[in-house]
């Protein structure tokens, strides 16, 4: 048996799509499979009834004024969509300034670290339901100017932001540097496991940087990096015909064992019991 991943690729030398989602008949749509991309993605309801989403291993409803942001990497699936919205864009897309970075890592950078949303009001739907409608009768001519889109994209982005709990001030105290530790978390949780590599990188105590992320999140550090390493345990173990062994290794864990108890103690179960458990759900294979 053949467990893949479907890689959906942006249309060469295209940084920004809006894509019109397959209808459930559609047989062997690498949207309605489980499938992972390159590319940010956001999607939500033109109405109510849309359908379902999952993304890593969590299933949402899809309902009005809720808008799915999913950064590449992430695994996700669609086992009903109805009426809605989707727009990609390359990673290279926005300018490479503070300003901008700062932007994605509000929309993209999960700070809560437990939902893939952002819910907003009918009056903030209105609006950024105009500059969807720019961008997408802007992508649908001859020569789409692409400048004059980024920028649309930007102020998209932008109004969405002020929706975030981080603009907000639900979860204001040191923002930026917990923005920060999301993304290190991101880009170390293979080869660091421990909580002084981070609050180094960010210049502050180990100590601190609990407090920072336990006021945020209600989690310590380490929890947050045993949140990433189970993730990518989970996507590992339902998608690839990896061993626990390998699977292990790659995430960090030189000692088999180890790896066996830190899983069960995470979630619950074996890493074999999970693998077994969840085959059937996310492998529509004959």
């Amino acid at each position: 048996m053949s467990y893949i991943i479907n890689q959906v690729d942006m249309p060469p030398g295209q940084p920004f799509a809006i894509n019109t989602p397959p209808s459930t008949e559609e047989e062997g749509s690498p949207f309605l499979l489980p499938h992972r991309h390159d590319y940010f993605e956001i999607l939500w309801a033109n109405g109510d009834d849309a359908g379902t989403h999952t993304i890593d291993l969590v299933d949402y409803t899809l309902r009005p004024n809720r808008l799915f942001v999913i950064s590449p990497g992430q695994i996700h699936e669609s086992t009903r969509l109805g009426d809605v919205h989707i727009m990609s864009f390359v990673p290279s897309y926005m300018p490479d300034d503070y300003q901008h970075g700062s932007l994605m890592d509000t929309i993209f950078g999960d700070i809560g670290g437990d939902k893939p949303f952002i819910d907003i009001d009918n009056k903030g739907m209105a609006e950024l339901e105009v500059i969807y409608g720019l961008m997408g009768r802007e992508v649908t001519t001859k020569h789409p100017d692409w400048d004059f889109i980024e920028h649309l994209l930007s102020a998209f982005l932008h109004y969405l932001a002020r929706y975030t709990e981080v603009s907000q001030g639900k979860k204001s105290l040191n923002s930026e540097r917990l923005l920060h530790l999301r993304k290190l978390i991101n880009h170390n949780f293979r080869n660091h496991h421990q909580t002084e590599f981070y609050a180094e990188a960010l210049s502050v105590t180990s100590n601190r940087l609990n407090v920072l992320t336990r006021e945020s999140t209600g989690k310590t550090v380490t929890r947050l990096i045993h949140d990433r390493i189970i993730t990518e345990a989970y996507r590992e173990l339902i998608f690839t015909t990896k061993t626990v062994k390998t699977i292990g290794m790659e995430l960090g864990f030189e000692d088999p064992a180890y790896f066996s108890r830190f899983f069960r103690r995470t979630a619950g179960e074996s890493p074999m019991d999970f693998r077994e458990r969840t085959t059937k759900k996310y492998h529509r294979i004959p």
